[in-house]
């Protein structure tokens, strides 16, 4: 299996599904981002990070929505949005902008790690 996903297909980046057994074959692309050393955060700043934990979702929420994504699951930090038709790799520098031009220092800054599938 060599360049490629099992069965011999060339890996395209995206992830297809049938849609509704119609043989309709949709491609979803992926964000997923956390907050790197959050943990540590939490311990350190536990109110602090409750009201930045809320402002995280706000931003990512905001960013995923302007390039036609939606939120696909929630785990503790980690946010995966999916996106039919948006542009997942813009999503990912809008966020990264949008925190940096976000004052996290009550938390000790607050970096976000993102990977784009």
């Amino acid at each position: 299996m060599r360049g490629g996903c099992p069965g011999g297909r060339p890996y395209s980046g995206a992830t297809s599904a049938k849609r509704g057994g119609a043989g309709v074959e949709t491609h979803h692309r992926h964000t997923f981002t956390d907050i790197e050393g959050s943990v540590a955060k939490w311990e350190l700043f536990p109110e602090q990070m409750a009201a930045s934990f809320a402002r995280h979702h706000e931003i990512i929420d905001a960013v995923v929505a302007a390039h036609d994504g939606r939120i696909h699951d929630r785990a503790g930090d980690g946010v995966l949005a999916r996106f039919q038709a948006g542009n997942p790799l813009a999503c990912a520098l809008d966020l990264q902008i949008a925190f940096r031009q976000t004052d996290w220092s009550h938390v000790g800054g607050l970096a976000l790690r993102i990977s784009v599938h």
